[in-house]
């Protein structure tokens, strides 16, 4: 767990000293919540090998829903983004369980 989060803080900080600069909306969307539950969306596409489509597809969402979801989109409620997250953990999980 440790770990985890210093990989985080080492991609904000990268974010935060390369990319954002001075810019205030970037800085805010970065550090809220939204950003953090869209990085684990994203990893969790990456270890199903979903592709974004397909995502869209077993999240019962539209695919413009989802790519708000991956960019972090601060207007969506969390509890938006903890279902795609609980869904795609449980997709997971059932693939590790048939795996073994």
């Amino acid at each position: 767990m440790v770990k985890k989060e210093l990989i985080k803080l080492n991609l904000k900080k990268f974010l935060d000293e390369n990319i954002v600069g001075n810019d205030k909306y970037l800085h805010n969307k970065i550090n809220s919540d939204q950003f953090d539950l869209s990085v684990q969306i994203i990893k969790l596409e990456k270890i199903l090998k979903l592709n974004q489509r397909e995502s869209a597809k077993i999240l019962n969402i539209s695919f413009d829903r989802l790519l708000e979801l991956e960019s972090g989109d601060a207007k969506i409620q969390t509890k938006y983004y903890v279902e795609a997250i609980d869904r795609l953990e449980d997709i997971a999980q059932q693939n590790f369980e048939l795996s073994n």
